[in-house]
């Protein structure tokens, strides 16, 4: 069983939790880069998309447990292929079957959140 509750509490947990049968994943936070954006950091700036270690992941198993360093977030990444793919006719980094998939998910977990059960998404 999972819950979650609470828009007001002292503490948050993890936003990320994927469990295995023999390994577990849990990450607190966000991706800081928006709000690093919203203060008028620029994406250029050296470690931009740098996580602060309180908010690395840790992957565990029965008898241990280590840190994970996240992978610098990288917006600006996205935007360099894209423009490359415009002006050169290349790959472009999302395909539109891909956004569309992303689409399908989104709009599945919404319905599983708003009729309470399992909503299975076809391909």
């Amino acid at each position: 069983m999972i819950l979650h509750s609470g828009s007001i509490v002292p503490y948050s947990g993890p936003r990320y939790q994927v469990h295995g049968s023999k390994k577990s994943f849990i990450k607190y936070g966000l991706d800081g880069q928006e709000n690093k954006l919203r203060a008028g950091i620029s994406p250029l700036k050296r470690g931009f998309g740098a996580d602060e270690p309180h908010q690395y992941g840790k992957l565990s198993t029965e008898t241990s447990s280590e840190e994970v360093v996240t992978d610098h977030g990288a917006y600006m990444n996205y935007y360099y292929q894209l423009r490359e793919a415009i002006f050169t006719g290349g790959k472009v980094p999302v395909s539109a079957y891909e956004g569309v998939s992303v689409i399908q998910i989104i709009e599945a977990a919404l319905m599983s959140a708003r009729e309470k059960k399992v909503v299975e998404i076809k391909e």
